[in-house]
């Protein structure tokens, strides 16, 4: 599953195996059609608002153009080890994935 991330700052991929939904309502459906909360799962750092009051307008609409292009050059990282992710090689994809801080 592959979904955007508001705990990571935009540009920022990472790779997690299982966990909650943590009020993402995508990741709630996905648990819900799965029966389980045991999925690879691809997020993609959109960054934070700052202010939970703003979270769900932040998160409907569009990024600036500065953000878009950061969020696509994470998407072309996360291409780099998504052969390895859909083979089940997390452990040499989280290791292969470029990261930023």
């Amino acid at each position: 599953v592959v979904h955007d991330e508001l705990d990571l700052d935009v540009s920022v991929v990472k790779l997690k195996t299982e966990g909650g939904h943590g009020g993402h309502n995508g990741l709630r459906d996905s648990i819900k059609a799965l029966n389980t909360k045991a999925f690879n799962r691809l997020r993609l750092g959109i960054g934070h608002p700052g202010n939970k009051s703003q979270v769900a307008d932040f998160v409907l609409h569009a990024p600036n153009k500065d953000e878009l292009q950061h969020i696509q050059n994470a998407m072309v990282d996360a291409l780099q080890v998504i052969e390895q992710v859909v083979k089940g090689d997390m452990d040499a994809a989280m290791k292969n994935l470029p990261t930023k801080v």
